[in-house]
């Protein structure tokens, strides 16, 4: 069997948890740190009943709670459909629609979609 992207980030989270896992602009954030975002999202996916070979659509730009939304889906065993927030809303929608998600999460680039998802970040 192959090894999961979680597997990866969680072997790390445990031998060094407060070792860096992605550098932004104005500050750095630890596998710790992304850690406690994916445990959270991990709950919402299990609370709203995502099974593994669910879809969960992401509408995102670059932000720590989309990695920590691919290792929360890793995590359940759901696939993480991501889509370019930049995209136009029409190319958006035919993703959406393409893709028979059980969830959709999207960032803040995304506003067009707020009535029809949840937002991971500003």
């Amino acid at each position: 069997m192959s090894t999961r992207l979680h597997e990866l980030f969680d072997r790390w989270l445990t031998q060094a948890p407060d070792r860096p896992f992605i550098h932004l602009p104005d500050r750095t954030l630890s596998y710790a740190e992304i850690g406690v975002l994916a445990d959270a999202l991990e709950q919402e996916l299990r609370a709203d009943d995502v099974r593994p070979g669910d879809r969960v659509m992401v509408i995102a730009e670059n932000c720590p709670e989309h990695a920590a939304l691919l290792l929360a889906c890793s995590r359940v065993g759901a696939w993480s459909c991501g889509v370019n927030a930049r995209m136009a809303p029409a190319e958006i929608e035919a993703f959406i629609h393409k893709a028979d998600a059980r969830l959709l999460y999207f960032t803040g680039g995304a506003s067009y979609f707020p009535q029809v998802g949840r937002r991971i970040c500003a």
